[in-house]
């Protein structure tokens, strides 16, 4: 087949990406068109621009297969088949169409009311008609029966148009397809989904869910559209069905998915809703389809699921895990008392979305399945009960109406015989029963009381019988009884083993059995023993949740025995028989077993600090009132810890699992045949950290950055496998950045109005200071004026007296002779003038 090519339309749809992988595996070159919006290129196959039409038309005549898948419109296939007609061809051609059952939709409903209309016109056909007929076997011979549903009206037309195209060099085939399922979802992506997120309400319901769906898985429809597609010789048949063996209802489809990976709710949805669910003519289709030649065209070890969707439902949750990247993360940490354990477990859980368990929260939540379970049965009982008191008053009701009825005839007859009139009315009491004759009406108090007088009268009550859900209920409550019955024998303040095992006098005085007590005080003080801690542990890890996102084990196990009834397979056995609950636990093999793989972890992150640092954080917890942590509690568990964790840091790392639990965890496989896994390993230092944790932020809003050794744990983790943020985590972290940017801008506003404040009342302080300042130079220039005009006094009286009046006489005088230099003149004038001068006075 080397160099042939095959045309796919659609080629990143879900049946396109299998098909294209398959074409390619047999050396074709796979040319084809995007259906997605936004997709530029597919793996497996060269995309050609539809809008590009020559490129589009000469790819159609150069292909030896061509394959249309109908998704929404069916133009392009129409325009395909009318492309392809036109031409004659030297070489043959092979077109295969891939339609949808959904063009056989309303075959059902149209062959009842044929049926209906046929048995009207029998007139003794009325006793058959109440009884229930059994659900027709539609066949792919019947092909001209089928009745579409009005959104695929033109589908239909398509498929008509590949049949009248088949020639002798173009031959052409059309493929019903049923629901398509596996390798991770397409049209029941959501409900898988919506079963993953364990979703409170359920999963959909839609009517009663009696409805028979027609399903495939789409490895097995693109195998049957490659054998039609690339078979040597020509096929007789144009009509093919592409559908398994299951023939499954919807709630049988649901209650699958319920069981591998949601929470066994349903909900029913209302007809007005399902408008609101995408693709919903797919869920809510009846038909019931035969196999036909496919089983055989499909050879049998080339089939992935041909019982069925039921029957396969683990295989398709495992493929859908593994093809969404959602299988669940397991992880367990380990280390000694007071080094961060549960808080670098609670911050892995939230990073990765998964839960975080501690031994003290899952048997708080094993304890709490009593009072639940406890509740759950009083509700199955009264339904029951009320179930049971409806057959009453619904046989009553019929017996009265008997009664009322047979009395009417007798008084209709008498009134014939008496005045001749034949249409007597009837009883006021049989238009009262006829009006209440709806099963859906309220039971009536005549009739209750009537009842009562029946119990008093001594009539025979019907036992209540036991549900198969009730019986379940039941089941599980006398499960965790004895559960919960498991508890070791006071052993008062020993420690949990022996420090110093070779010490034999110690360990005799230490064997001594208590004094006799009360069996209520030993019960009360006793603590759960580690193979009841087993029976829980592996209850919680077996919840949906944890199966279908993975936990985080916070410090749990401690022991390579807790370890080994945690984890290997066949442990911790079955539970004793009520009145057994005080027996000793049996003794473990020597030889270790394969653990489960569904339970055992992925990861073990192994914390590491020295006595002096845990001593030192101990001190700082003790400040916050731990009794946990007090200093003797602290040296037993520490002590405990070392004598089941033995230093590594001594020799060489060892897998030997008597070297203590974490060589153990490392030592053991998984039960997987297929395979086999063995947990990932590291060794964190917590020397770095902290002694305290750090203090919250000062806002609601912000969150303290991680530290390095929590990145390092991260970083050897990996990315999570889930879907990611919720819308609703998304809003809410979207509303938390917001407020918290919100808040940083008031700060910020805030901070700047502060800052304006304080450069105001600096600049108000600075100008007082410059008023202030002017205000004393004026007083100091004024003081300064006033000793000046103080010592003026006498030099003013001087100059008035002995200067003033010669030198006024003087400028006058040389006012009035104008000499050529007035300075000299006035100097001369002076010389002569003095008034001092020994010749005489002035």
């Amino acid at each position: 087949m080397s160099g042939r090519k095959a045309f796919v339309s659609h080629v990143d749809s879900h049946l396109g990406k299998v098909l294209c992988k398959k074409l390619a595996q047999q050396n074709y070159e796979v040319r084809g068109t995007l259906g997605e919006i936004g997709a530029t290129s597919a793996k497996f196959a060269k995309v050609v621009d539809t809008t590009d039409v020559q490129t589009l038309k000469k790819s159609l005549l150069d292909a030896d297969v061509v394959v249309y898948q109908l998704e929404d419109s069916a133009e392009a296939a129409t325009a395909a088949l009318k492309v392809l007609m036109s031409e004659h061809y030297e070489v043959e051609k092979t077109f295969v169409l891939v339609s949808s059952l959904l063009t056989w939709f309303e075959t059902e409903t149209a062959m009842k009311m044929e049926a209906e209309q046929d048995d009207g016109e029998d007139e003794e056909g009325d006793a058959a008609d109440d009884e229930p007929k059994e659900q027709p076997t539609y066949t792919e011979e019947e092909y001209s029966k089928r009745v579409p549903h009005v959104k695929y009206q033109l589908w239909k037309e398509v498929e008509k148009l590949c049949k009248r195209a088949n020639s002798e060099t173009l031959h052409t085939y059309c493929v019903f397809g049923g629901l398509q399922y596996g390798l991770g979802e397409d049209k029941l992506h959501p409900i898988f989904k919506q079963a993953w997120h364990l979703a409170e309400e359920g999963l959909p319901l839609f009517a009663k869910g009696d409805n028979v769906v027609p399903t495939v898985h789409v490895s097995d429809l693109a195998s049957l559209v490659l054998k039609l597609g690339t078979a040597d010789a020509p096929f007789d048949q144009r009509y093919y069905f592409g559908v398994d063996e299951g023939n499954c209802s919807w709630k049988t489809i649901i209650g699958s998915v319920n069981q591998q990976l949601g929470n066994g709710k349903t909900f029913a949805v209302p007809t007005c809703d399902y408008v609101l669910y995408e693709n919903v003519e797919q869920f809510t289709i009846n038909l019931k389809v035969e196999l036909g030649k496919m089983g055989e065209i499909v050879e049998e070890e080339e089939w992935v699921s041909k019982a069925g969707f039921v029957e396969n439902a683990a295989n398709i949750v495992q493929e859908f895990k593994e093809a969404r990247g959602i299988t669940p993360l397991r992880a367990m940490l380990v280390g000694p008392p007071v080094a961060g354990k549960s808080f670098y477990s609670r911050e892995l859980a939230k990073h990765y979305r998964v839960p975080c368990y501690s031994v003290f929260d899952i048997i708080k939540d094993y304890e709490g399945q009593m009072a639940e379970l406890t509740e759950e049965l009083q509700r199955l009982k009264f339904e029951q009960k009320e179930k049971i008191l409806h057959e009453k008053l619904k046989d009553l009701r019929a017996k009265k109406k008997e009664e009322a009825a047979a009395a009417a005839a007798e008084e209709a007859a008498g009134g014939d015989g008496e005045d001749g009139e034949g249409d007597a009315a009837p009883p006021k009491e049989v238009d009262k029963l006829k009006e209440d004759s709806d099963e859906d009406e309220l039971f009536d108090d005549d009739l209750l009381a009537e009842l009562e007088k029946n119990k008093e009268d001594g009539a025979e009550e019907p036992e209540e019988e036991e549900t198969e859900q009730m019986l379940a209920v039941k089941e599980q409550l006398a499960q965790v009884t004895r559960v919960l019955q498991l508890k070791e024998k006071v052993k008062g303040d020993e420690d949990p083993e022996p420090a110093n095992p070779k010490d034999k006098k110690k360990g005799a005085a230490a064997a001594k059995p208590p004094p006799p007590t009360d069996d209520a005080a030993v019960k009360a003080d006793a603590r759960y023993s580690d193979r009841c801690l087993a029976y829980m542990i592996q209850w919680k890890l077996s919840q949906p949740q944890s199966k279908n996102q993975g936990y985080i084990l916070d410090g749990y196990p401690k022991t390579v025995k807790q370890a080994r009834l945690l984890f290997e397979e066949g442990l911790p056995g079955d539970l004793p028989a009520e009145g057994e609950e005080d027996a000793e636990e049996p003794e473990l093999e020597e030889e270790k077993k394969p653990v489960v793989d569904g339970v055992f972890p992925d990861y073990l992150l192994h914390l590491k600090a020295s006595d002096t640092y845990l001593t030192e954080r101990v001190q700082k917890l003790m400040k916050a009132n731990d009794p946990h942590n007090e200093p003797m509690n602290f040296q037993k568990r520490l002590e405990f810890y070392k004598v089941n964790n033995p230093s590594r840091d001594r020799a060489e790392p060892t897998k030997d699992a008597s070297k203590g639990l974490v060589a153990y965890l490392e030592s053991v496989l998984t039960n997987d045949e297929k395979n086999p896994r063995s947990i990932a390993y590291r060794l964190f230092d917590v020397e770095s950290a902290p002694l305290e944790p750090p203090p919250p932020p000062e806002s609601k809003y912000e969150r303290n950055p991680p530290d390095k050794i929590f990145e390092s744990m991260a970083s050897f983790v990996g990315p999570a496998r889930n879907y990611g943020p919720t819308p609703q985590a998304i809003a809410q972290e979207q509303a938390r950045l917001k407020a918290l940017e919100e808040e940083q801008k008031a700060k910020r506003a805030e901070a700047e109005h502060a800052r304006r404040a304080d450069e105001k009342k600096q600049k108000e302080a600075i100008q007082e200071k410059m008023v202030e300042e002017q205000m004393r130079m004026g007083e100091v220039k004024a003081h300064e004026r006033a000793m000046l005009e103080a010592r003026k006094g006498p030099l003013k009286q001087y100059l008035m007296t002995n200067i003033i009046p010669v030198l006024t006489k003087g400028i006058i005088e040389v006012c009035e002779q104008r000499p050529d230099d007035p300075i000299d003149y006035l100097a001369d004038w002076l010389f002569r003038h003095n008034p001092v001068d020994d010749d005489g006075g002035i």
